[in-house]
């Protein structure tokens, strides 16, 4: 769907950042076919900082980022290179934590300075806030091809884990434990063994 029509806008770590004509039909839609240029500027903004924060997690977990896309209808992180299912679902928790971060910054600016009434403040806090958190809660719905569908996965693969760490380290545990029954057995025989006399 979208093969062609990009622009490069800029670079993540060598990747380009590209925009795909499609961002005005998806401006209008979004806008509600209004003239709400902040808005437009704000939304777009916030699918690219999602974006990125994928290919933040993406490059944590030593792989290759692509590109970094923006498209009408939200934005994609294309990568490459082998992962963990465990991998997998926390860089689909990238592109959500990265709003997350938005979302808390601009509650504590609005909490500081309290809610604007011009017009430009008022876009920038719906679409930095409200917009923000339905965007959030939309894209953890566990529905391909939304993050959610992988992000969830990632807790139950942590538990997992977390249990399969556990069982060794109490192997090691018992493993020592037999190793020091041992070597108290060899000293007690040692020490039970009877001498052998000595004729001169």
């Amino acid at each position: 769907m979208f093969d062609s029509g990009w622009v490069a806008v800029g670079q993540f770590r060598g990747a380009p950042v590209r925009i795909h004509w499609s961002i005005v039909v998806g401006a209008l839609f979004f806008g509600g076919l209004a003239f709400v240029p902040v808005f437009w500027a704000a939304f777009f903004g916030l699918i690219l900082v999602h974006e990125v924060g994928h290919a933040v997690l993406v490059r944590w977990n030593g792989l290759r980022v692509v590109s970094v896309d923006v498209h009408g209808f939200g934005g994609m992180c294309r990568w490459t290179g082998i992962t963990s299912p465990l991998q997998h679902a926390g860089i689909a928790w990238g592109g959500v934590l990265a709003q997350f971060v938005v979302f808390l910054m601009a509650t504590a600016v609005v909490w500081v300075v309290g809610r604007p009434t011009g017009s430009v403040g008022i876009q920038l806090v719906d679409v930095l806030i409200d917009t923000n958190l339905l965007f959030m809660m939309f894209n953890l719905l566990p529905i391909p091809p939304l993050d959610g569908s992988e992000a969830w996965k990632f807790f139950p693969l942590m538990r997992n884990r977390w249990r399969r760490l556990q069982a060794k380290k109490r192997k090691a545990e018992i493993e020592a434990e037999l190793d020091l029954l041992n070597a108290i057995d060899r000293q007690v025989r040692d020490d039970n063994r009877p001498d052998d006399d000595i004729w001169n």
